[in-house]
């Protein structure tokens, strides 16, 4: 075998990294005999490691540890675009994080993603399990993990995952009860929106309180499931139960006769209450429910009405806000005290007569609701772009409904941020942009 000569010099300690090995940095003096030594550490190379090595000629190129190949793939990774050939070259690389940055890529391609899924470090299959273009296979690859640990950590993040299909729903809920993450999942799966009705049926037997409580509210769930669920010991459950909307009318009576007030206030907010259940819970002793039904959009008008002479400020609070509230108990409000007036003002259904006189009241609160408000008419946004509040006068300036005129004359303004507003409105003229532009 051949023998390389000490070409380094005595006392070097000078090291570079090229294939498997290290090897002395030879010194310039020393550059010809380098050469000329190739050959045999080639040998030599090969001899060792069964492969082939080039002696460095030169000074180091790449510092210890910082692999040319691995520099080049993460230079690739971070790349503005990135080739489908590019991507599957980098799911092979030895680096998980370079694999991770890959399955982070929103324009990773699905194919790759679907080779991710089965990588071997947990972190690239809980980034491949969020990404919008994970294949179906690959999802459910991942909700059947063999690891625990995994599982749990993917499971989650997958059931949280918008437009997930029902086959992987069912393989999330698949998981033993034992493990403390799968609570955590099923609760997800049963809150899902397109959750079968039969899962639902399922999860609402499940071990777990917090998952029978999940499936009640949701809208899915099945009739004989809401029926069973209502007869729970737990207080919490049969409040889930009465705010389903779903929950069919038989079912939210017997709710409120129920012993807990906080079911009955349930059943009073729930928007397909009927309205002989909301009459009664109009006239209830206890303020909760009143509460309740005063702020309920399915109230009809005419209950809404007779609360207008309850004497409970909350109660009024609540139907000043309520979009259900009709316009001549919205007059009534109007001239009650400083907050009700304010909540009025910020109801989206308040009409533009109340509106503009609201926008003189004496209070900013008031006005300044009035301001912000997407049904202001003009006249009452005339009145306050001369509102002494500064306040006023910005949500003026923000109003999507304010007048061209009103917008030239707030221009004129030495306020720098209400001129900025202006600028940016959608109304404001482009004559009057193009000619504030050519004299600032």
């Amino acid at each position: 075998m051949a023998v390389l000569p000490d070409l380094a010099g005595p006392g070097s300690n000078q090291y570079v990294r090229k294939g498997p090995g290290r090897h002395p940095a030879a010194p310039a003096a020393a550059q010809p005999l380098v050469a000329q030594a190739q050959p045999a550490a080639t040998q030599l190379c090969s001899q060792i490691w069964g492969g082939t090595c080039q002696v460095p000629v030169g000074p180091p190129r790449w510092s210890h540890g910082d692999h040319p190949d691995l520099a080049a793939q993460r230079a690739a990774v971070s790349t503005r675009t990135l080739s489908p050939a590019a991507a599957a070259g980098l799911a092979t690389s030895v680096s998980a994080g370079i694999r991770k940055s890959l399955a982070r890529r929103p324009d990773c391609p699905a194919e790759v993603l679907g080779q991710l899924s089965q990588d071997k470090a947990a972190d690239v299959r809980a980034e491949v399990a969020v990404h919008p273009r994970c294949p179906l296979a690959g999802l459910e690859r991942l909700s059947r993990d063999q690891s625990s640990g995994i599982r749990q950590q993917v499971a989650a993040r997958v059931a949280a995952r918008p437009g997930l299909p029902p086959a992987v729903m069912w393989a999330l809920v698949g998981h033993p009860n034992a493990e403390p993450a799968a609570v955590r999942v099923k609760m997800l799966v049963a809150r899902r929106k397109g959750c079968p009705a039969e899962l639902l049926r399922q999860l609402s037997s499940d071990s777990s309180s917090k998952v029978r409580e999940a499936a009640a509210k949701n809208g899915r769930c099945p009739q004989e499931a809401l029926e069973r669920l209502a007869r729970s010991p737990m207080p919490a459950t049969r409040i889930a139960v009465a705010a389903n909307r779903s929950c069919p009318a038989p079912l939210l009576e017997k709710l409120y006769r129920d012993r807990e007030v906080l079911v009955r206030k349930a059943v009073a907010s729930n928007r397909s209450c009927p309205p002989h259940i909301l009459q009664a819970a109009s006239r209830a002793r206890d303020v909760t429910l009143r509460l309740a039904v005063a702020g309920n959009p399915s109230t009809p008008a005419e209950i809404l009405d007779g609360m207008g002479r309850d004497s409970s400020p909350p109660v009024l609070l609540k139907l000043a806000g309520n979009p259900a509230c009709p316009p001549g108990l919205m007059g009534q409000l109007a001239g009650r005290p400083e907050p009700i007036r304010a909540k009025l003002a910020g109801n989206p259904a308040c009409p533009p007569h109340i509106l503009g006189r609201l926008a003189a009241d004496p209070n900013v609160p008031v006005r300044l609701k009035v301001a912000w408000h997407s049904g202001c008419p003009e006249t009452a946004l005339r009145q306050l772009a001369d509102d002494r509040s500064p306040d006023v006068v910005l949500a003026v300036a923000i109003n999507q409904s304010c007048p061209p005129d009103v917008l030239d004359r707030l221009l004129l303004r030495k306020n720098p941020e209400l001129v900025e507003l202006v600028l940016k409105h959608r109304k404001l003229p482009k004559a009057t942009l193009a000619m504030w532009q050519l004299t600032h």
